[in-house]
């Protein structure tokens, strides 16, 4: 009689990767490019997600809150370890001119993850799919009437480290 030999699915297809945390992957890519120093005036500070008590920080820095969406496989491939998710930005700050260039800036840094967008045993940025230059005005993150908003939409392929 054979005998029977259990291996685990990583051991037959080491290929096979767990999945992507794009939440933890936009979030270092973002500090990194904005650093936040608190007690520097005119600092950005990158949330994941909007809370109304971050309106006090507006008084002393600009917001760039991100949001992911749910990471999904390109191809339905389990062993192709790319991913895609889209990536909402938005940008937030007192001076309207500052945060529109914010989000100016935020564009072009989207578009160079794609060269250098790698967070070791995180994951990297593979692609960017769709990085429109165009921003928008947005009024639904924040409870006041003078702060000055703007989203942008993106969609990004990132893969997971193997």
């Amino acid at each position: 009689m054979a005998e029977v030999v259990h291996a685990s699915l990583e051991t037959v297809f080491p290929e096979i990767t767990e999945g992507l945390d794009a939440n933890h992957l936009i979030g270092e890519l973002l500090r990194r490019e904005y650093p936040y120093r608190p007690e520097e005036s005119g600092t950005v500070l990158v949330l994941s997600g909007y809370d109304p008590g971050t309106d006090a920080s507006l008084q002393s820095h600009d917001l760039v809150i991100f949001e992911v969406g749910e990471p999904v496989q390109v191809d339905g491939n389990m062993r192709a370890w790319v991913w895609r998710f889209p990536l909402t930005l938005n940008v937030l700050g007192m001076n309207p001119e500052r945060a529109a260039k914010i989000m100016r800036h935020l564009t072009r840094v989207v578009a160079s993850w794609a060269f250098n967008g790698t967070v070791p045993d995180v994951g990297a940025i593979s692609r960017v799919v769709e990085n429109p230059v165009g921003h928008r005005r947005s009024s639904d993150l924040s409870t006041s009437k003078r702060v000055s908003a703007w989203v942008s939409d993106k969609v990004l392929e990132a893969h997971s480290p193997h």
